[in-house]
């Protein structure tokens, strides 16, 4: 199941890009832990770096309460091959962010 963190999510202005992101993670996330709800704890909300694609509607952040840091790992692999090279997918050790960067 995908969830938002709360109601201070902005996902309003996501780009398509993005939402199928966070389908492919939905389905990983149940293939890891079925217990584990998939997430997303910021989009065009919060503090990012300068230059974020936060600030473009063209990333998400996904929480990983519960998973170990090897199954973070698998998860952002799994991500990251299923997304392919026009997303980059990066563990931030408290939550697994992805961006629509096409090369």
């Amino acid at each position: 199941m995908l969830k938002l963190k709360d109601s201070t999510v902005n996902i309003s202005q996501l780009k398509p890009e993005l939402w199928f992101a966070a389908g492919a993670a939905m389905v990983i996330y149940d293939q890891y832990n079925n217990l584990q709800n998939c997430v997303i704890t910021s989009g065009n909300d919060g503090r990012h770096k300068d230059g974020s694609f936060h600030y473009k509607d063209q990333a998400i952040d996904l929480r990983v309460w519960g998973f170990s840091e090897e199954t973070i790992g698998h998860v952002r692999d799994a991500l990251a091959d299923y997304l392919g090279r026009d997303y980059d997918v990066i563990n931030e050790r408290n939550h697994i962010h992805i961006e629509f960067d096409p090369k």
